[in-house]
């Protein structure tokens, strides 16, 4: 269960504005250090692991049967995304074996969506896809596509304090700050993938602003820095 900060972050952030709000996963991932890191940050295909390719363009293509429009791996494309995922809840219900592929397909393509626009590279758990993460280069940051799936297709939070990411203590407050002062939002909201890529730019951004403050924070990571 989430503790008392865990709980005013799940409150403050159902502040979130009308177009985006948050909530996700954060497991621990116990085989971090055997994971393998895939490291590139080109905004294309080029870079992707064979694994997260193949479920992302998936995850197009079942976007597109449903909603009739194709996602194109951009920001602007989220709320048909949205979209989605408010279909396939309905689906889950009725075969909830169908959560798992839904849940690796919607994580592979947000996360290739999030590589595309920032210095980040995958590290994928062969043996749990919901461990695969993007750790970021330059701020120490990591995200888990596929834990935030989870979430917002089955709105369960108990196990998500903080949107599908780690962050360091001092950021996460000052976050935690920024998110208070936002405007409540629906449930449905609070529960869209738009929200959480919008939680996220807002982490990345606050983390920019604290190196900018102080350039003893100014450094590049690496893979190792992430084990």
């Amino acid at each position: 269960m989430a503790d008392d900060d865990d709980e005013e972050i799940l409150n403050s952030t159902v502040r979130l504005r009308a177009d985006a709000t948050g909530s996700a996963g954060e497991r621990a991932v116990s085989a971090a250090s055997a994971a393998t890191p895939v490291v590139d940050g080109e905004a294309s295909h080029e870079g992707a692991p064979a694994d997260v390719l193949e479920l992302a363009v998936g995850c197009t293509r079942f976007v597109a049967a449903v909603a009739k429009v194709q996602l194109d791996f951009g920001p602007d494309t989220l709320s048909i995304l949205d979209h989605y995922v408010r279909e396939s809840r309905g689906a889950i219900k009725e075969r909830p074996e169908s959560l798992a592929v839904t849940a690796r397909s919607i994580g592979a393509y947000l996360g290739e969506l999030v590589r595309r626009q920032h210095r980040c590279w995958w590290r994928l758990d062969e043996s749990d896809p919901s461990a695969w993460r993007l750790e970021f280069r330059d701020m120490l940051l990591a995200v888990y596509p596929v834990q935030i799936a989870y979430t917002v297709l089955t709105q369960d939070d108990d196990e998500a304090p903080f949107c599908g990411f780690e962050i360091e203590p001092e950021a996460r407050e000052a976050l935690l700050s920024r998110l208070g002062e936002l405007p409540p939002v629906s449930e449905d909201e609070y529960f869209c993938p738009s929200t959480h890529f919008d939680v996220l730019e807002m982490a990345i951004d606050t983390l920019i602003k604290m190196a900018t403050a102080d350039p003893s924070r100014q450094r590049t990571y690496s893979p190792v820095d992430y084990e």
